[in-house]
């Protein structure tokens, strides 16, 4: 393989672990990632808690709104709202919610 090729067997280990962590069996790394909607919250390092707040985005939450909500400070919000976006490759609190819908990990609200 390219990784045993370029000397990175403990990098094709970790690739391993990572597929093993999202229950992808070793047959079928190909059609799981074939589309966003494989990927888990591990594989794209968003916290337990980036989770909750992500799903309070997609409910249109202000920080404000999801400090109040966990019991945590606005700025802690603000923080996890741009740890998100930035993780997701997200411009815009739309986008990181639409990522979101698309990655199987929120339901966006229909009004």
């Amino acid at each position: 393989t390219t990784s045993q090729e370029l000397g990175a067997v403990y990098l094709e280990r970790d690739i391993e672990l990572l597929w093993q962590a999202a229950g992808v069996r070793e047959e079928s790394p190909p059609a799981a990632v074939s589309g966003h909607a494989a990927k888990s919250p591990a594989l794209l390092n968003l916290t337990p808690r980036e989770v909750q707040v992500l799903a309070l985005v997609a409910r249109g939450d202000s920080n404000g709104r999801i400090a109040v909500r966990l019991g945590i400070s606005t700025r802690t919000a603000g923080v996890h709202v741009s740890n998100i976006m930035h993780k997701l490759g997200a411009a815009t609190r739309i986008e990181a919610a639409m990522r979101g819908r698309d990655l199987g990990l929120v339901e966006l609200r229909q009004s």
